[in-house]
């Protein structure tokens, strides 16, 4: 299956037009509305050959049209081990890989489905470990070549810090994923790759619930960012129930079943914002040799940095406003389920 860049729909692997000296990069994840359709376009319009991917080809049509020929759109599913292949046949060189593509689930850990909860790690985890094993001879020889290449990069999230209530899935899928990165950093830098990790943090409103509505049923979501759920209006209708029957967290549905859905209610990062600024991180040179390992950008980013060396007595309160958890513990003191200050 070609991609639909409008004039190679061929098997053939696609060469890279134009100058010989652009860097080429590929990023997962770029269905439209998402922060891997941001990065196409800012890689784009820095001057890079560009290959952007998703699951469906279909779902890239914004993106061809805001960005023309100059983007090529292959389907690239990082769960399919021949999807993957498929890929990796039609691009011919490729300097920098930006592992983008991403799943997100809103769960209390106590009622999470640890077959969806596996999922999200398939694609979190061991798809950007696939991807990146696929690429790595293509990322090699591009670093053989000292052009400024030999890049990769994969996008997390300050989830991957932060512990927050309802994203335990999500945010320790993150967390397993920087690991994967501190030790790919490690064990590639004798190859001359280097290993960048984007801590992300709120960059929309996206496209996320408004293309994915299984979302609201809970169900494994595919989007294209590393940062926290997006804000969403969800259906018009009734919203379908969410918590288990018999959830430790009943006598509070209305207000956990409203957070579920809304998931992260604060400032956002315009995601041409945040992709820019990506962009320019990667290209940065350090010590006139390598970008950063860690590239903080979107809103909160800092504080997600932040929290890092803060004891947890001083970031529980704040992130438990923040996600008005404090919400779902008052309806459950009046109901005296949970264990806290009593309210006559």
């Amino acid at each position: 299956m070609g991609g639909i860049d409008g004039n190679n729909h061929s098997n053939e692997p696609i060469v890279s037009t134009g100058e010989d000296n652009k860097l080429t990069v590929l990023i997962t994840g770029c269905s439209d509305g998402g922060l891997g359709a941001a990065l196409a376009l800012a890689f784009h319009e820095a001057g890079f050959h560009v290959y952007a991917t998703a699951r469906d080809v279909a779902k890239m049509g914004e993106l061809c049209a805001a960005a023309g020929p100059g983007i090529k759109t292959l389907p690239l599913d990082v769960q399919s081990a021949s999807s993957i292949a498929d890929c990796v046949a039609r691009v011919k060189r490729l300097d920098i890989l930006v592992n983008n593509a991403g799943t997100m689930m809103t769960m209390p850990l106590a009622d999470v489905s640890i077959p969806q909860a596996k999922d999200i790690f398939d694609t979190n985890v061991w798809g950007v470990l696939a991807v990146t094993q696929a690429f790595l001879p293509l990322l090699l020889e591009s670093a053989r070549r000292q052009s400024g290449g030999g890049i990769i990069a994969v996008n997390t999230s300050v989830a991957s810090v932060v512990a927050a209530p309802f994203l335990g899935v999500y945010s320790a899928s993150k967390a397993a994923t920087a690991m994967f990165c501190d030790t790919l950093r490690l064990e590639l830098a004798v190859f001359g790759l280097h290993v960048v990790e984007l801590k992300t943090g709120a960059v929309g409103p996206t496209k996320l619930i408004a293309n994915n509505t299984s979302l609201l049923l809970a169900a494994p979501t595919t989007h294209g960012g590393g940062g926290v759920p997006v804000a969403g209006s969800g259906s018009s209708s009734a919203p379908p129930i969410i918590l288990p029957e018999k959830s430790i967290y009943a006598p509070a549905r209305e207000v956990v079943e409203d957070l579920l859905r809304r998931g992260y209610d604060g400032a956002w990062m315009p995601p041409t914002q945040w992709a820019k600024q990506v962009v320019q991180d990667l290209m940065q040179k350090k010590n006139a040799a390598a970008p950063p390992s860690r590239i903080w950008r979107g809103q909160s980013a800092l504080l997600g940095w932040a929290v890092q060396f803060l004891p947890s007595f001083l970031t529980t309160g704040p992130v438990k406003r923040q996600t008005k958890y404090t919400q779902v513990e008052e309806v459950l003191r009046i109901a005296r389920i949970y264990p806290g200050n009593d309210v006559e």
